[in-house]
This record gives structure tokens, C-alpha cells and sequence, in this order.
């Protein structure tokens, strides 16, 4: 993403390493910053007391459960209200009153907006300060797991975007009937009523389906990349888009790249949190309270869910990649119990007699069902092999019941 940014300004590398630009703590330290934009920027502070930004509800901008904002936007208002020493105050606002709000002057700025050469006609505009994914959203019980899915399925599409057409030229291969949808509201209930199979948007209003309980989403189409500006209809404030500019251009965008991954990482940790239940939020807490951590037994064998890397002297895999990912997110650790040696069959019964509370894969069968719990969704699905002998003959699957063939102990 970084080096999209700096294609797009036509900045040098060399330019921007020798600047460490957390050595800039106001707006007068950033290179190429003239006189004219200092008395203009210090003109609009003695006459007001803070900026307004506009912003939908959005992975960039979302209300946590204590009332507080959270994602990228409310981390770029705090270093650009330290940058001009002037408030920069984060407001929500659906589209409709985000767009009449900032075109009345309203709202000073936003970060919501697509640089086009027609906007440039009527809104100051920087540099790309971030880049939206696209998302589609389905009911629970969706088949669209790959881009080659929405072949032949109604999609639908907000009215007056060029999503649709930008995917088609990304894909040129996908034959999808588009659907074009009023609002959120209608694309909900569209999804509901089975009248589009899928709705497709940035990524970012993810919040705003929070509410509905019947659908999920995912990114998609990872081709497809939304730029945005910091934007206002002022021209009395077009000295803020011109500095912010220029500290972009001097390595700003670094920084930006870094508020906007912590941004995106609290959203993802939000996402989840909503997901448990009272009684899981109970447990967890108690774990991270306490310090407890969580006896988990790994496959040494068992590649790529889990084995035991010899070279770098540790476990990887999926399962060490999913596990992880819970720490980081969850906020809870897990404490490995077993050598890189201990075979499998001691690891089910560590498992069984509860030394252990998780191994890294263990199969669904009838003589072990009531003795274990397994997840509802699989977190990967891998394949079989039967592996002999290169002299040996290519064995059919149903030509296996008549081979002699060996399996690990204690297997399913």
C-alpha cells in the first residue's frame, strides 16, 4: 500500500528515508512548508476554536461499547490536532447529511471521499490517505467462498457508485447481474427476501450490519482498492489540505500506515469481542485477570496443521498460525505441554485425562464423540494421502480395500 502512496505523489525513496518523521511535532517542522500557509493556518486558529471532521460509521471510525471512538479516524484527528495545535473533533454522520454538511461548509472535513478528477473541481483534496478493500455480504448460510462464485448470482450495488464496474474491470472474467441498491437498509432486506444473493461495498461500513443478526461478510475481490482524501469544501482551509500534503509526501504516509493498521486491528478485536456471550466474556476475562493460560498439545508431525520445524526449533503450522491469531486478538495465552518427540498417541490421551485442554487436530468419530468438543466451523480442510513405494502401483481410492495399508496409532 505504502509504495501505491508514493507512485501516486511521485516521491523518491531517498527523499522520504531521511526524514524520521516522528521527529516532526508540528506543522511548521515539516519540509517545504512557506510562510503563506504558516500566517494562513495561524489566521483560521485565532478565529475558531476547532475543526470538524465528518465521517460514516465505519471500521475507521466505530463506537466501542463504552461510548468512546475507535479505528483509523480518530487516531488521524489526534495527530493532526497535535500536528496544527487546533481540535480536530470526530462527528458521525450518515451519507446524506456528511455530503449536504460538508458541500454547505458545515463540516470542515472528512475522510470519506474518492479523488476524481470531478471532485477536484469542487473539493480540496490530499494525497490518498488510505485505501478501501471491498466487502460482500451474504446470509449465514452463503456458498460465495471464492470471486469465481458470483457468477450468475444477482449482486447488488449502492446506486451511483462504479463499484460494479470496477470490479468488472479488475475481473473481467465474471459474468454477475448487478443490482443496484437505494441504501444499507434496503440492501439488508434484499438479502433477507433472497432477491440479490450478495451485497457489495467498501469494506469500512462493516459496522453499519453489525445490527442484523442473519448476515456475515468478508473481503473480497482483493484486486480491488478504493483510494481516499482528507477533504474539504472551504477554500478558507485549503492551507491544511496543502501542508498535510506536504508532510504526506515527506513520509507521512508511513505514519498514516501505521495509525491505520492499530486502527483496523482495534475494529477486528471490537468484531469479535461482539461475537461471545456474557459467559465467554466471563471466561476470558478470568484468564487474563488471573494470568491463567491455556495447555495446548501440538502435532510434531503433522504437516502444515502442525509439526515441529527442526531447523528453527519450533512448532508451525495452521494451528500454531490460528492460535496465535486467538492470543493476539483474545488477549489470553497458551502454554505448550509437549516435546517436540511426544507421539500422537500420548498426546489424545493427554487430551482425555484433561493435562491438556486443546491439540493442534484431532478427527471427529462415533467412538469419540461425548468424550470431546470440536469447533463448528473447521479453521482447514486438508486431504488424505496414501504414500508407498515409488514401484509400487497408483492406487484408486476404491482400489485401497485390496492393499495392505498402514495407519498412525490412536488415529480416526
Amino acid at each position: 500500500m505504502v509504495c501505491f502512496f508514493i507512485s501516486l505523489f511521485g516521491c523518491d525513496s531517498a527523499s522520504i528515508n531521511e526524514i524520521d518523521i516522528n521527529s516532526i511535532k508540528t506543522y511548521r517542522d515539516i519540509p517545504g512548508v512557506n510562510e503563506e500557509e504558516i500566517s494562513a493556518i495561524e489566521t483560521l486558529k485565532s478565529k475558531i476554536e476547532k475543526f470538524s471532521f465528518g465521517q460514516m460509521l465505519e471500521t475507521e471510525a466505530f463506537i466501542q461499547s463504552d461510548g468512546t471512538f475507535a479505528g483509523f479516524v480518530p487516531k488521524l484527528c489526534a495527530l493532526l490536532t497535535e500536528l496544527f495545535g487546533i481540535e480536530f473533533v470526530l462527528e458521525i454522520h450518515d451519507w446524506d447529511s456528511l455530503k449536504s454538511g460538508l458541500d454547505a461548509m458545515r463540516i470542515d472535513f472528512t475522510g470519506d471521499l474518492t479523488p476524481t478528477q470531478e471532485r477536484m473541481q469542487f473539493y480540496y483534496m490530499t494525497h490518498p490517505i488510505a485505501e478501501h478493500n471491498q466487502r460482500i455480504f451474504t446470509l449465514l448460510d452463503n456458498d460465495l467462498y471464492l470471486e469465481k462464485d458470483v457468477n450468475g448470482r444477482n449482486i447488488g450495488f449502492l446506486a451511483g457508485t462504479i463499484d460494479a464496474e470496477i470490479i468488472k474491470e479488475h475481473y473481467p472474467d465474471l459474468t454477475f447481474q448487478t443490482v443496484e441498491v437505494d441504501d444499507f437498509d434496503s440492501a439488508a432486506e434484499l438479502l433477507r427476501i433472497g432477491a440479490i444473493d450478495a451485497f457489495v461495498t467498501e469494506g469500512v461500513i462493516d459496522p453499519i450490519f453489525d445490527e442484523y443478526g442473519f448476515i456475515q461478510s468478508k473481503e473480497f475481490f482483493p484486486l480491488v482498492y478504493t483510494p481516499v482524501s482528507l477533504t474539504t469544501a472551504n477554500p478558507d482551509l485549503a492551507p491544511i489540505i496543502s501542508v498535510v500534503n506536504k508532510y504526506i509526501e515527506a513520509g507521512g504516509i508511513d505514519k498514516l500506515f501505521e495509525l491505520y493498521r492499530e486502527g483496523d486491528e482495534e475494529y477486528v478485536r471490537y468484531k469479535l469481542s461482539r461475537r461471545f456471550s456474557e459467559q465467554e466474556k466471563a471466561y476470558l476475562n478470568n484468564l487474563r485477570t488471573n494470568n491463567h493460560t491455556v495447555k495446548i498439545a501440538l502435532e510434531h508431525d503433522n504437516y502444515p496443521v502442525s509439526f515441529y520445524n527442526v531447523t528453527e526449533k519450533e512448532f508451525q503450522g495452521i494451528a500454531v498460525d490460528v492460535l496465535s491469531e486467538i492470543s493476539r486478538l483474545a488477549g489470553i495465552e497458551f502454554e505448550l505441554a509437549n516435546t517436540e518427540n511426544k507421539p500422537w498417541s500420548e498426546i489424545l490421551e493427554m487430551l482425555r485425562v484433561g493435562e491438556v485442554s486443546i491439540v493442534s487436530e484431532l478427527l471427529s468419530s462415533e467412538e469419540r464423540k461425548g468424550l470431546f468438543l470440536w469447533a463448528d466451523v473447521p479453521y482447514a480442510s486438508v486431504y488424505y494421502a496414501l504414500i508407498s513405494k515409488s514401484d509400487f502401483p497408483n492406487l484408486a481410492i476404491y482400489q485401497a480395500v485390496k492393499a495392505r495399508v498402514g495407519l498412525v496409532s490412536k488415529s480416526a
